[in-house]
């Protein structure tokens, strides 16, 4: 084999490996998941990392360098807000930097969410993620409707003592490069068949908003809570539940359910008939505390997505 046909053939190969490779930045692109169950709180458990996946982001958003970090998308139907996170992918590190923190959809210049923008609730909605003490990336909402879109996410991480290093989802000349499309798979339900519900978020930052309880009431006083977790108290009060976080094991779970119940209950209070599933308050509170006492963390979890789908309702201010 002559020297030119070895350097066509090595050629070729590389031009092959590099299409694999670019592919390979948006494996679950350009479709989100689809589905509820997010509140933007710094809290990465109720993400499913395996189906939330959306793209790689890489070193100056360039697909042939490595992988520093990555993006997960959820959307929202009922919503139609979409929720992002973003974890550093070892061995990188997240940097705390609010102005290169953001995600830009069409054009650089349309932020539609970054590290300045807190978080009260209502999209857009920003919060660092933290694995204990340690910053891991960010988690993030925004509103936006069903369509076709470039989106491009971004993150400052470190390495190698080296800080300030862009990371990025696949760019062209510094615009958003990666497909997203936006389009749910289930048709919204009938007039007949909507209901009301707000989310955590929304009591948690709208307590003037509470009809029959208050934010000092105690899980023990409403629910009949015992002593049987050690993170889930009967003297924490329903704002305190609010901001649970949960995590692993039984009492992460017991946490995921009893944030996700103080929110119905504070639903059924202030809707009634047009929150469902359950008739009366004290049928919502027999339910929570049959599955906080099963001790059993799939049972809270289902219980938990039960009452967070119906939570994510049609949510009126009064």
């Amino acid at each position: 084999m002559t020297g030119i046909k070895k350097i066509a053939i090595m050629l070729i190969a590389a031009i092959v490996a590099m299409v694999a490779f670019v592919s390979s930045a948006s494996a679950a692109a350009p479709a989100p998941n689809y589905g509820t169950g997010i509140m933007v709180d710094g809290n990465t458990n109720d993400w499913n990392l395996g189906a939330d996946f959306f793209a790689n982001m890489y070193e100056a958003g360039d697909p042939t360098k490595n992988v520093t970090s990555k993006l997960y998308l959820r959307y929202n139907c009922n919503e139609k807000v979409m929720y992002a996170l973003v974890l550093e992918q070892d061995p990188y590190e997240a940097q705390l930097s609010p102005d290169d923190a953001w995600i830009a959809i069409n054009t650089v210049s349309n932020k539609v969410v970054s590290g300045s923008t807190g978080d009260d609730g209502v999209p857009p909605d920003f919060a660092w993620v933290y694995d204990g003490s340690d910053l891991i990336g960010y988690e993030a909402s925004f509103a936006i409707d069903e369509g076709t879109y470039k989106i491009l996410a971004h993150i400052n991480v470190a390495y190698g003592g080296e800080t300030d290093r862009t990371s990025a989802t696949v760019r062209d000349n510094g615009q958003p490069a990666l497909d997203l499309t936006i389009s749910c798979p289930i048709t919204p339900p009938p007039t007949e068949e909507e209901w009301m519900g707000c989310t955590p978020g929304y009591w948690k930052n709208h307590p003037d908003a509470w009809v029959g309880y208050s934010t000092t009431d105690t899980l023990g006083a409403v629910f009949g809570l015992g002593n049987q977790f050690t993170t889930v108290l009967p003297t924490h009060t329903l704002l305190d539940a609010l901001n649970y976080r949960g995590g692993s094991g039984v009492e992460g779970a017991a946490q995921i359910l009893m944030r996700a119940a103080t929110a119905a209950l504070l639903n059924e209070d202030k809707f009634g008939d047009d929150y469902p599933p359950y008739a009366t308050e004290q049928e919502l509170i027999d339910a929570v505390m049959d599955a906080l006492n099963s001790g059993d963390r799939d049972t809270m979890i289902e219980l938990a997505e039960q009452l967070d789908y119906r939570n994510n309702g049609n949510c009126e201010d009064d």
